[in-house]
């Protein structure tokens, strides 16, 4: 569903959480996308995953059955989830992003010399070893990829330079071994 349409839309371009005890009177609800889902509900409280000052997506319950309203209490259980989805979901990018970062060092270190194959089996055993310390500095690195999303073409060039000189004095300090 596009992010301006209908309730989820809304929660989603505003940020602000919403609950509605009958969806049909509300002029933002988009029926239509309901009626193709085969469940056209009654009552819907959503609130905004957010990541980071971000709104990342939206969690939705529709049809609260011991009431035909949701409640404070409700909504601020709604948002607790809400934010360990969020959480999730930004694990799950840095863990992508971190994935596809090293892939491409380790391709452009390797050159021609390592394999798609062996780029994939020193990716997963690099994975396999990782501290789950959020403090351990390869989390610190990965946190730091995942800001680097936002950055200008100009910018990650320069970020894309350093790292090739890094990788050059890892591969002068490899050799030296």
């Amino acid at each position: 569903m596009p992010p301006s349409r209908g309730i989820v839309g809304f929660v989603f371009s505003t940020g602000q959480p919403i609950a509605l005890s009958d969806v049909l009177s509300d002029p933002r609800f988009d029926r239509a996308t309901a009626e193709r889902t085969g469940y056209v509900p009654r009552s819907i409280a959503a609130v905004p995953l957010i990541d980071r000052d971000q709104t990342v997506g939206v969690l939705q319950v529709l049809d609260k059955r011991t009431s035909p309203t949701f409640t404070l209490k409700d909504m601020e259980l709604l948002a607790v989830f809400a934010t360990q989805a969020a959480a999730a979901i930004r694990a799950a990018r840095v863990q992508r992003d971190s994935e596809r970062l090293l892939r491409a060092v380790l391709a452009r270190v390797g050159g021609e010399d390592v394999s798609a194959e062996q780029v994939d089996e020193l990716v997963s055993a690099a994975a396999v070893e990782l501290d789950a310390d959020a403090d351990a500095p390869f989390w610190q690195f990965v946190d730091r990829v995942a800001q680097m999303r936002n950055l200008s073409d100009r910018e990650l060039s320069i970020v894309s330079d350093m790292l090739e000189v890094v990788a050059r004095h890892a591969a002068r300090g490899r050799r030296a071994i």
